[in-house]
């Protein structure tokens, strides 16, 4: 079949697929077909790739309406204007500059390194707020500097270490103004600190100086202010930063280097920790000469730069981000990288450990970690104009002015969409007729039927601590089912979880360094399955009725001591036995008589007696434990209820924050910084406090900065923490005023977990909202890709 036919054949398939006429996308997954992948364009309309359309090389599908098996023009054509002019990647965020000198950054917001003025992660650009006329643009690990046509420098994101230039030492989620510099011709941004390049041809540094990054070569004092780097000869043409260090450039392709050099990222030959800017390729070296650099990029501890004779690395190779062929040690001085004349490279960019060059033909290749896609590996970019790295990501420009990114989207950084955040809730798809849930850190247990009608155990989210239990390490943003497990409960800690079944045997597994598995911990230890933990007591083992996990220490009902037995991190006394030891794997007994329920916090624990009186113990800098003190207790302490005489019935812990459940009437204390007590006063609140505005809960469940509760006509309210949209209220906005969680009804069963809620509904479906970056929605968010993704960029 010739090319021409097969490309009509694949329309008419893909038309047929996924409906005919005019089919709009919503994900690049509805466009793919069997293997052969598709891209869902900014339109809304499914294309397919075609070298012979030039230069997108990409065709519309037959059911694409009126753009049917057209080629797909320029982004924008219509508006040259509104072409992408430059794109720049930070730690886990990138933006992009149209030729109208607008800003528009997507990814990672924690710190507001976007720039919309919010907190919330972006997987889509948004314009930045209140800058126009740019220029040029820095994207640092968690904060990002652009210039304007008259040379004004604006920062904003991250600045604990003034990396905004800000002696406030606050973020900011906002461009901010920049004194001290003037005319700006060249910008870098690196871990914690930035880098200008004024007319004058000087170079100025601020922020962090840990590892002489700043360049001045005197004592390792940060600075918001500017400081000028001296030393780095006339003409420079490019300034590049990342991680603790930088290089700057000069037209006669003289390279100097400055600040962290522990792997030899200097490239002077040594690992001095702290270097002052040193000439890389001096021309009267002997014996061995390098050449003259046209280009050069660095990474989190590595540098590479582009000469006429192929391309150089040198510094940290691990995961071979030096050299692919010999990973391993660090190499202190520039290194040829074999292969090179086959690719031509004109241009190269790198990563925290991963390098990428562009070609003489416009092609990408890429070498070192892969740990999150960040190599690339699917459909190889044929046009590419530049190439840009992130921490894990990479992206690049079309020469017809499209954006494609791979590798981690944990964060929305290949702006290819999808809800890193969800406001509103959703069903978990996959799961029927939930019983048992829990909510960890970032990831979620469920009892359900399997496909076969019989019950199981699935888990999905973040899986770095092996805490899903199916025997990997990778995050699932799909349910996944844990063979030979039918628990009746189950409680997820913020990397481990544990449970027991009818059999009242107590099962744990996920990160177990401290102990919390109730098995002696090797170093960093992992157990990616269930193992069965054997409760040992003077008279034999002992079975389970409850169990809560921590951070990183858990604890159980143990029916024939009758008693809270306790394993894991002791360092706050939150294994409550009143010693002053580290803690571990061995259960301690820190409360005696069956408790009716039971939590466990970040670094602190709570029991309920069978009287209905209240005992915490533990971390207690906040006021957690609610004893009216913010002093630790390694001991049970009986908490009052006030003089209301309510008994409780429920308690729920959070990161740092408790509420129990009274009498119909939630009762919070504990930190208040984001509201998640329930009352408008940022501060802790070490006593129980009415949340009057819950008038009668049937449940409570703390998160790790937030609160919920389910009411007595079946609906969730929320409160606290919202930059993820923990609430379900719609928005991202944190408020200490309980928020009913629109569309969500016939609710019997809630928990929260670190920045996200789930509902159990009476019809045994599970919903959930807020953070999603490990999966933990469970809604098959793409968390990685190999493949590069069209970033879907509108022409606003």
């Amino acid at each position: 079949m010739g090319a021409p036919a097969a490309l009509a054949a694949l329309g008419a398939l893909l038309g047929a697929c996924i409906g005919p006429g005019d089919f709009r996308c919503t994900d690049h997954a509805q466009c793919t077909l069997g293997t052969t992948p598709g891209y869902c364009e900014a339109n809304g309309h499914c294309s397919v790739a075609d070298e012979r359309c030039q230069p997108s090389e990409r065709r519309y599908v037959h059911s694409a309406g009126d753009d049917a098996d057209s080629c797909v023009p320029a982004p924008c054509g219509a508006d040259p204007m509104k072409a992408v002019q430059a794109v720049s990647a930070g730690g886990g965020h990138a933006c992009l500059l149209r030729a109208d000198g607008s800003l528009w950054c997507w990814g990672r917001n924690d710190r507001g390194q976007v720039g919309d003025g919010t907190r919330t992660p972006r997987p889509l650009p948004v314009r930045v707020a209140n800058i126009s006329d740019v220029r040029m643009v820095a994207a640092g690990d968690a904060h990002t500097c652009a210039a304007t046509g008259d040379g004004e420098v604006f920062c904003w994101g991250a600045n604990d270490l003034g990396q905004l230039g800000d002696p406030s030492l606050g973020d900011h989620h906002e461009p901010q103004l920049l004194t001290g510099v003037a005319n700006v011709a060249a910008l870098a941004a690196g871990g914690d600190f930035s880098c200008a390049l004024g007319d004058d041809g000087a170079v100025r540094c601020w922020g962090d100086d840990s590892a002489g990054q700043l360049g001045d070569g005197g004592a390792a004092a940060g600075s918001p202010a500017p400081v000028a780097v001296p030393g780095l000869g006339a003409d420079i043409q490019a300034l590049v930063a990342r991680g603790q260090h930088a290089c700057a450039l000069t037209a006669l392709g003289l390279l100097t280097c400055w600040g962290a050099n522990s792997d030899g990222q200097i490239g002077d030959g040594t690992t001095t920790a702290s270097r002052p800017p040193t000439l890389v390729n001096d021309p009267s070296a002997t014996p061995t000469r390098l050449p003259a650099f046209t280009a050069v990029a660095v990474g989190g501890a590595h540098t590479c730069a582009v000469a006429a004779e192929g391309l150089y690395c040198w510094g940290a190779n691990a995961q071979g981000q030096v050299s692919a062929a010999n990973p391993g040690a660090s190499l202190p001085r520039p290194t040829p990288v074999p292969g090179m004349g086959a690719i031509d490279p004109v241009a190269v960019t790198a990563g925290a450990q991963h390098t990428c060059v562009l070609s003489a033909g416009a092609s990408v290749g890429c070498w070192g970690s892969n740990s999150s896609d960040q190599l690339g590996g699917g459909t190889p970019i044929g046009n590419a104009a530049g190439v840009v790295a992130g921490a894990a990501f990479t992206c690049a420009l079309g020469k017809d002015g499209a954006v494609f990114c791979w590798g981690d989207n944990r964060f929305g950084q290949l702006a290819s969409g999808g809800d890193t955040v969800r406001v509103t809730p959703a069903p978990v798809p996959g799961l029927a007729h939930v019983g048992a849930l829990a909510a960890g850190g970032a990831h979620n247990c469920a009892t359900a039927d399997d496909a076969d009608g019989a019950r199981a155990l699935f888990c999905w989210g973040a899986n770095d601590g092996g805490q899903l239990g199916n025997g990997s390490l990778a995050d699932a943003p799909a349910v996944t089912r844990i063979p030979s497990l039918q628990p009746i409960g189950i409680a997820a800690g913020g990397a481990h979880t544990c449970a027991f079944a009818a059999d009242k045997q107590l099962r744990c597994w996920g990160s177990g360094a401290s102990g919390q598995l109730g098995v002696n911990p090797g170093f960093d230890m992992v157990v990616t399955t269930p193992m069965e933990i054997h409760l040992v007591r003077p008279e034999g083992g002992d079975g389970v009725f409850a169990v809560a996990a921590g951070a990183a220490h858990t604890c159980v009902g143990a029916m024939i001591s009758a008693s809270v037995l306790c394993f894991g991190l002791d360092a706050d006394g939150q294994l409550g036995d009143g010693r002053e030891v580290p803690g571990g794997p061995d259960p301690v007994a820190s409360f005696y008589g069956k408790p009716k329920a039971m939590t466990a916090g970040d670094a602190h624990t709570c029991a309920i007696d069978a009287d209905g009186a209240i005992w915490c113990w533990g971390r207690n800098s906040e006021g957690q434990l609610g004893d009216g003190t913010t002093d630790g207790r390694s001991a049970p302490t009986m908490i009052s209820l006030g003089d209301s005489g309510l008994l409780a019935d429920a308690i729920s812990a959070g990161a740092a924050h408790t509420c129990a459940l009274a009498g119909g009437r939630v009762l919070c204390w504990g930190r208040n910084a984001e509201g998640q007590v329930g009352t408008p006063l940022p501060e802790p609140r070490p006593a129980p406090l009415l949340v009057t505005a819950v008038a009668q809960a049937r449940a409570v469940a703390a998160g790790g900065h937030h609160t919920c509760a389910l009411g007595d006509d079946a609906t969730v309210s929320c409160w606290g923490a919202n930059e993820s949209g923990q609430l379900g209220d719609g928005d991202t906005m944190s408020t200490s005023v309980p928020m009913r969680v629109p569309g969500l009804t016939d609710v019997d069963g809630i928990v929260a977990g670190g920045a996200h809620s789930c509902a159990h509904r009476r019809d045994g479906s599970v919903w959930c909202w807020g953070a999603n970056t490990s999966g933990q929605l469970g809604d098959r968010v793409t968390l990685t890709s190999p493949r590069p993704l069209l970033a879907r960029i509108t022409c606003q």
